[in-house]
């Protein structure tokens, strides 16, 4: 189940914030190192692999990346669905 509250958001922002944001574009679509995360777990697709815009899919992404992404192994299931849940809010 997606987390929608604000604790969970937050936790995720700053997660995000401190992980992804070098390489991805949170409130816009453009590309940079990777894509633009605007709306990414609102379209029915993920902009790279294709694979339905899912929150599990969004953890595998996380956890084993498609393409040139680092693996973020190291994140817990907790910290990984406050990422989700701040995703969805984009």
């Amino acid at each position: 189940m997606t987390r929608t509250d604000p604790e969970s958001i937050a936790k995720g922002r700053e997660l995000y914030e401190s992980k992804c944001y070098f390489c991805h574009e949170a409130y816009s679509n453009k590309p940079g190192v990777g894509p633009g995360h605007k709306g990414i777990l609102k379209n029915p697709l993920f902009p790279v692999s294709k694979k339905p815009a899912t929150p599990e899919n969004a953890a595998i992404q996380i956890r084993r990346p498609f393409r040139d992404m680092p693996a973020f192994t190291y994140l817990s299931d907790d910290q990984i669905n406050n990422i989700i849940a701040f995703l969805y809010t984009l």
